[in-house]
C-alpha cells in the first residue's frame, strides 16, 4: 500500500512540474494525470478531495490557476465558484456553502 501511495505522489509531482514547465509538455502532463487516476482506481485507493479538485475530470489536466485554470465567481443559482479548464473548456461548479463538510472530514 505504501508503494502505491509513493507512486501516486510521484505522478502528482511530475504532473505539476510538467504543467509549470510550459504548454509543449501539456500532453505528457495529462498522460501522467490519467495514469494517476487509473492507478488509484485499480488499487481502490481513495484520494483526498483536494487532490481530486486539482485535475480536470474530462481531460486529466493538472489545474493551476493562471496556467490551465480560469476561475470566476457567480451568484446565479446560489453563490458558486466556476472553475474552467483552459484545454477542454469543461466547467466545474463548486457551491460556496460555509456549513458544508466534505465526507472525509466528518
Amino acid at each position: 500500500n505504501l508503494e502505491l501511495y509513493q507512486r501516486l505522489n510521484f505522478l502528482h509531482q511530475a504532473s505539476t512540474l510538467l504543467t509549470l514547465a510550459g504548454p509543449h509538455f501539456a500532453p505528457l502532463s495529462r498522460s501522467l494525470g490519467r495514469d494517476m487516476d487509473s492507478v488509484r482506481k485499480r488499487s481502490t485507493l481513495r484520494a483526498d478531495p483536494s487532490v481530486k479538485r486539482q485535475y480536470c475530470r474530462a481531460c486529466h489536466t493538472h489545474l493551476i490557476e493562471g496556467f490551465t485554470l480560469r476561475t470566476r465567481l457567480t451568484r446565479k443559482g446560489g453563490k458558486a465558484i466556476i472553475r474552467t479548464c483552459m484545454y477542454c473548456e469543461k466547467e466545474r461548479r463548486l457551491l460556496c456553502n460555509p456549513q458544508h463538510e466534505v465526507f472525509n472530514w466528518k
